[in-house]
């Protein structure tokens, strides 16, 4: 969790230095609105917990494992909406969801670490997937009545919260990976910036433009750079069934940009 206190604190320094213009976030100092406050801070916590469960899920299942439960969140996010906002979702966006969640899986393979029969691992994946649809579509709603740059700088700075109370709950042994070495000082900083605050920050203000659907969909994408990365950088080969998971979450994210007989895309949910 040391990276999510990187983001939190590096995102309250800029924004007082007064470079988060870009992003609208006015006083800084400023409270949200009271009608905000609550939403903000389970946004806050779901971003947390999104990355706390994933890390659990993985510690019992294994990596592969882990990213494919928590690639479950699309179909999450139509459930959701369904159920609270009774929005029936289009058939080419289901058809989307099925391609992206099928090509996540052919590209990171089904393999785990534990064995099958370890429930705690599942639930942890899965409440990793549902922590992650909470997150997209809060974002999304908070972005309608409060700018993009407060959303991010208070969802953040609950997350960082949760985050430090995590941390004296275990006695601080979530930060000594700073008192091991300048290296690890740096790697923290590095992924708490870019892997982090960028990725995550991202993600929520491309819901200002589209749907929590097709931001879910779209960070499908990850695994094929992931997997481009591997082969370019660390020599890996790729299977054809990798290639072909790859093209199949390009279908599935391709898919869900189809305007509807509207002329529109998926709804903002």
């Amino acid at each position: 969790m040391v990276r999510l206190i990187v983001a939190g604190f590096a995102l309250w320094g800029v924004a007082w230095m007064g470079r988060f213009t870009s992003f609208d976030v006015g006083v800084v100092a400023a409270a949200p609105p009271a009608d905000s406050a609550l939403l903000l801070g389970i946004f806050g916590l779901s971003l947390w917990a999104m990355m706390f469960t994933f890390f659990q899920a993985v510690e019992h299942l294994g990596v592969s494992l882990g990213i494919i439960l928590q690639f479950t969140h699309p179909a999450l996010i139509i459930l959701f909406t369904w159920v609270i906002l009774r929005h029936v979702t289009r058939p080419v966006a289901l058809v989307a969801v099925a391609c992206v969640m099928t090509g996540v899986v052919l590209i990171v393979g089904w393999r785990q670490s534990g064995p099958m029969s370890q429930p705690i691992g599942f639930a942890w994946g899965l409440a990793s997937a549902v922590a992650n649809a909470v997150y997209l579509l809060l974002g999304s709603h908070i972005q309608k009545k409060f700018a993009t740059g407060p959303t991010l700088l208070y969802g953040f700075s609950y997350a960082c919260i949760f985050a430090l109370l995590w941390a004296a709950v275990q006695g601080g042994q979530t930060l000594d990976i700073l008192s091991q070495s300048r290296g690890n000082v740096m790697a923290a900083g590095a992924v708490g910036l870019f892997g982090t605050l960028g990725a995550f920050a991202l993600m929520v203000l491309a819901t200002r433009y589209i749907s929590p659907l097709e931001a879910g969909l779209a960070s499908g994408l990850e695994a094929v750079f992931a997997s481009l990365v591997a082969a370019w950088w660390f020599g890996e080969r790729l299977s054809a069934s990798q290639f072909l998971g790859a093209g199949l979450v390009l279908v599935g994210v391709s898919l869900s940009y189809l305007p509807s007989e509207s002329g529109k895309t998926t709804e903002r949910a």
